[in-house]
């Protein structure tokens, strides 16, 4: 069954008595927290707690009774404790040396108390929902997009038209999220399609945003024709400069100025970056729905990698999505998906026109690589450049052993897959590594130009394909792999401007 899906922008038209709706066919916390602490022996004088910890772990700690049932206290049968404290009941000192023994002895005071207080599963995960929620509405914001387009009316014979033209106004309404937020400049991250409509000839010239407590509508004035000719943002409008997009990741940037932020609230901050995300926990965002202003949905995430096809700017693409059960609406698109912790996980942009739980968002690694790239290459390097590069290798890949893998200390789990090469671009980028057809993919290295190496996995294809993105001239890659059973490493080559592809 062919699934309908639309992009989540309203897009008002304000022509004689006619408002259009416009539809088109788009972490993981490994902290280890108490998941609960229960009473489970007693001997009459020593009580034993279990806790239960969020890996599927547990301890054990006794409290020793006094006189009269008063724990701690002297007695004359011996069973003391000291001041008032029993010298057997669990600190905060023997619950970091827990966490240590999963962390590693590296693990900071500092370091336990911010996981241990920041973990959903050690306080009430209510409590802490909202304390999240509340957090990440410093980050929302509301988007307006404004298009220029000539109208014709009036009737002509029998025949509507040629009475009259003239220039009249559209706009479009989506959300966004603080990126980055710098001493004279910040960026606001929002959908492509928020800001680009081919119907009134591409990108908007005008965009303004709202931040969350500080909303408003724009006011709109008509010709005597009935055809919207102005609007006017008030006071609380930031005015935004389009920096740069991909529609093949349905990702816009824009620019404000920070004293333009700090004007109306200097406590808004950018977003936390989470680790990742998993199939199943808690996930909520916050969006402009129909337009009406920001609010707060929650649900799960249902599936971690689904590919669907939607059309951004006039031409259908495919889109690797997670896929939320989270309510989203029309006007949704370019909010934040964020975990129960408050941490970016991704961006909604799409959803099911016919199942309100079948909704999606973007990955996070791919908002944070277009993003990262954009920016990267707008400050860095021609300011006028609105593109996201990434870099062709020159391989052909086919996936193999696929399978689920559960964690049971971590509690979670995830696909992995064997990426076998299948074929290799004469001169390119694989053909110097020195790769053969059959070779599976283990890891791949990436050098910055000062020097700092990362390695990688590469256990779902996907993952190439981000990493690339992440690229920049002068950085050196080479990879790991599997060759009749043996491994081995390829060669290493370092990325030039003739490397770098413009990603539309």
């Amino acid at each position: 069954m062919k699934k309908l899906l639309k992009c989540l922008t309203i897009s008002v038209i304000a022509a004689v008595l006619c408002v259009t709706v416009f539809v088109a066919g788009c972490a993981s916390s490994d902290a280890v927290g108490i998941e609960s602490i229960q009473y489970t022996s007693s001997d009459g004088n020593i009580d034993t707690y279990t806790i239960y910890y969020t890996n599927g772990s547990s301890s054990t700690y006794t409290v020793t009774n006094g006189i009269d049932g008063t724990d701690g206290e002297d007695g004359e049968d011996g069973q003391n404790g000291k001041d008032g404290q029993d010298s057997s009941s669990i600190t905060v000192e023997d619950l970091y040396e827990t966490y240590k023994s999963y962390y590693g002895d590296d693990l900071t005071y500092s370091d336990f108390l911010e996981k241990y207080f920041s973990d959903s599963s050690a306080v009430s995960t209510t409590a802490d929902s909202v304390t999240a929620i509340n957090r990440c509405l410093l980050s929302a914001a509301s988007v307006y997009s404004e298009y220029e387009y000539t109208y014709s009316s009036g009737f002509i014979g029998s025949h509507f038209g040629g009475g009259s033209t003239g220039t009249a106004l559209a706009y479009a309404t989506g959300s966004a999220i603080l990126y980055e937020k710098g001493e004279d400049y910040s960026y606001f991250v929002t959908n492509y399609h928020v800001v680009y409509e081919s119907t009134y000839g591409g990108l908007s010239e005008s965009i303004h945003i709202y931040l969350y407590g500080s909303e408003g509508t724009p006011t709109e004035e008509y010709n005597s024709s009935g055809y919207l000719t102005s609007l006017d943002y008030g006071s609380y409008a930031v005015d935004c400069e389009y920096v740069g997009g991909s529609a093949a990741s349905d990702i816009a940037v824009l620019r404000v100025k920070t004293a333009d932020i700090d004007a109306i609230n200097p406590e808004f901050k950018a977003v936390t970056i989470a680790d990742g995300y998993h199939v199943g926990e808690t996930v909520f965002t916050i969006g402009n729905a129909e337009g009406e202003g920001l609010s707060v949905t929650e649900g799960i995430v249902s599936v971690d990698c689904e590919t669907i096809s939607l059309s951004v700017d006039g031409t259908y693409r495919n889109y690797r999505s997670i896929r939320i059960d989270t309510a989203v609406y029309e006007g949704n698109s370019g909010g934040g998906l964020f975990n129960a912790s408050g941490e970016l996980v991704g961006l909604v942009n799409a959803g099911s026109s016919s199942d309100q739980n079948i909704n999606y968002a973007i990955p996070l690694s791919i908002v944070t690589g277009t993003v990262d790239n954009i920016i990267y290459y707008y400050e860095d390097g021609d300011d006028s450049t609105t593109d996201s590069y990434t870099v062709t290798i020159g391989i052909g890949y086919t996936t193999e052993n696929s399978k689920y893998v559960y964690d049971s200390v971590s509690g979670y789990g995830e696909i992995t897959e064997d990426i076998v090469v299948s074929s290799i671009t004469e001169g390119s980028i694989a053909d110097e590594l020195g790769f053969e057809v059959g070779d599976i993919l283990n890891e791949m290295i990436i050098t910055d130009t000062n020097g700092n190496t990362v390695t990688y996995q590469i256990t779902r294809s996907f993952n190439i394909t981000d990493l690339l993105l992440t690229l920049r001239q002068g950085y050196s890659i080479s990879f790991t792999y599997t060759r009749g059973g043996t491994t081995g490493s390829t060669a290493t080559h370092t990325i030039t401007s003739d490397d770098l592809t413009a990603r539309s």
